[in-house]
């Protein structure tokens, strides 16, 4: 009973941390599919819609199916656009992977509840509960593969079945869940169990009727699996700053418990091979980034470093214990068989993300993330006796730190939206008094605000430069392909209180664009010393790294953060 307090306990925290928390990141895009689909449900994803940087159809971007986006509709025809109504169904979830992590601790820790809370109060985890598909694929995925782990070990068809169902569901709301497909037989063949792997001809089932279904409604029978590749794709970083961004990553979401269980492995030399190859990483990654010429280099160098050497100790742990699996005297061991599964569990995630991720931001682990806690406590369960205390200790002392840092960053992460949805509707009453339309450059939360503003016009970065007189809002946080060719160099001129860009225009001839700052830069306070959102600060929870290894999920910050620029083009 004390177990499932916990469940509900942090169920309950998550949903109090972003209940009132205002359209976010992608939410936008999502409510967007929303209305999509109230128009017509057949047809999901076919609606036009401005994100990013021109009008165009949601499937030609958008890289998931919209199982989630439904269930969302439902609510909203019943309720209407009420968004804590839709949080309170993404705190179900919350309780779902709860649920779900309780079950696996249970069958592969002496541990379950601080396995459980290792992974729900994750700083990445934590403040990133919102409207978007990434905490619902994470409670399906880790609900399929407790299913599946009861179906197996007590040959049960009816968990099979549940676990079957639930893997379809999690297909059908982020694509990178197919990693159950060879995942759960994977379990099954190391168990003796190789004829349930027959169940998962339902997952497949239902993502060949999802493809069906594309054919007929979809414009020009488009298969929405394949659009998605086109955003899904090997990015232009070298495979180095990939290696880069992945460790940082990993870093970032588990605290103190690598070092001790890298410690508690069982010595030899795949050990000892792990804990080198993670000293060469550190070393490296530290190189490029104190390289003067390096394109890498940059000011969080605190925060970098310590991500750095978290994420390869947690790297050094999954190498050496694959290592200690593989042995052949191990294999009739069922310890090692259940070592085995749960290492090649993130290791399918990373090799995914490595060849076809577009960036290595947390939110993409989120697969593998449940798999790190129970393998973590299974490498302290090997403690040697007479230091159980001082191993609770950490443990313990981990989940608090965990805890703090991401309550802080829950904190942080509502601000930004908040002043998101505050700039939006400060910018519409500034369009009505001047009577004018206003054009504005940036997406995420502020787009969802600033639609509901009659005056104000999201940008096409195709539109030519526009006309003097024509006023602009540039949110920082923005990214370079969100900005119109004649917005891209934008910098403060020599004379105070103008900006200017220099860009080459369409007929090859270098042309000037100035503007004048007719209002003060609007910012937020920062309310916590961390922040998931400030481009200028070089953070972003959802979209780190990229091309760029200087952006981290969360760094410190200023006093004040996501600032937004009102110009008006001059001649």
């Amino acid at each position: 009973m004390r177990d499932w307090l916990v469940v509900a306990g942090v169920a309950l925290l998550h949903l109090l941390t972003f209940l009132n928390k205002p359209a976010h990141i992608d939410d936008t895009l999502y409510l967007a599919t929303v209305r999509g689909i109230l128009a017509d449900p057949l047809r999901p994803l076919a609606n036009v819609y401005n994100w990013e940087q021109y009008p165009r159809p949601i499937y030609t971007f958008a890289v998931n199916p919209p199982l989630y986006s439904y269930q969302q509709t439902l609510l909203v025809r019943i309720f209407g656009w009420n968004l804590p109504v839709l949080h309170v169904l993404g705190a179900l979830y919350v309780a779902l992977a709860c649920a779900g992590m309780l079950a696996l601790a249970r069958r592969f820790t002496q541990r379950p509840v601080a396995a459980t809370l290792l992974l729900l109060l994750s700083p990445v985890v934590l403040p990133a509960t919102n409207l978007m598909l990434d905490v619902p694929c994470l409670a399906l995925l880790i609900a399929a593969f407790a299913c599946w782990v009861r179906g197996v070990d007590r040959d049960s068809r009816r968990a099979l079945a549940a676990s079957a169902l639930l893997a379809t569901a999690a297909v059908l709301t982020k694509y990178n869940s197919l990693l159950v497909l060879p995942a759960l037989p994977l379990y099954a063949a190391l168990n003796g169990r190789r004829r349930a792997a027959r169940w998962m001809l339902v997952p497949l089932a239902g993502l060949a009727l999802w493809m069906l279904h594309n054919h007929f409604f979809l414009p020009g029978g488009a298969i929405h699996l394949f659009q998605s590749r086109g955003r899904a794709q090997f990015g232009p970083a070298s495979g180095a700053l990939r290696v880069l961004l992945l460790t940082i990553s990993w870093g970032s979401a588990f605290f103190f418990l690598p070092a001790l269980a890298v410690a508690r492995w069982p010595r030899g030399a795949a050990m000892w091979g792990a804990l080198a190859l993670a000293v060469v990483v550190v070393a490296a990654d530290v190189y490029f980034l104190i390289k003067p010429l390096s394109p890498w280099g940059f000011a969080h160098y605190g925060e970098h470093v310590f991500f750095l050497v978290n994420g390869a100790l947690l790297g050094a742990f999954v190498l050496a214990g694959l290592g200690s699996s593989l042995q052949r005297s191990a294999w009739g061991e069922q310890t090692a068989r259940d070592d085995l599964f749960l290492l090649l569990w993130p290791l399918g995630i990373v090799a995914f993300n490595l060849l076809a991720a577009p960036h290595q931001a947390p939110r993409y682990y989120f697969p593998a993330y449940a798999a790190m806690p129970l393998l973590l406590m299974r490498a302290l369960d090997r403690a040697r006796p007479g230091r159980d205390a001082w191993i609770r200790g950490a443990i313990w002392a981990s989940v608090a730190l965990e805890a703090a840092v991401g309550l802080t960053l829950a904190v942080s992460d509502s601000a930004f939206a908040s002043a998101s949805r505050d700039f939006a509707q400060r910018l519409g009453r500034l369009a009505d008094e001047q009577n004018q339309m206003i054009t504005y450059v940036g997406h995420w939360g502020f787009q969802y605000y600033a639609d509901q503003e009659p005056r104000l016009r999201c940008i096409d970065v195709r539109a030519p430069e526009p006309p003097p007189g024509t006023v602009l809002a540039l949110p920082t946080d923005v990214f370079r392909p969100e900005l119109p060719p004649w917005l891209d160099g934008l910098h403060p001129a020599a004379q105070r209180g103008l900006m200017e860009s220099t860009y080459r225009a369409a007929d090859s001839t270098v042309a000037h664009v100035r503007f004048i700052v007719i209002q003060p830069p609007w910012t937020a306070p920062r309310p916590a010393p961390l922040v998931t959102m400030s481009l200028l600060d070089r953070a972003c929870l959802y979209a780190s790294g990229g091309s760029d290894a200087s952006i981290l999920p969360y760094t410190l910050a200023g006093p004040t953060f996501h600032a937004l620029f009102v110009i008006e083009r001059v001649p």
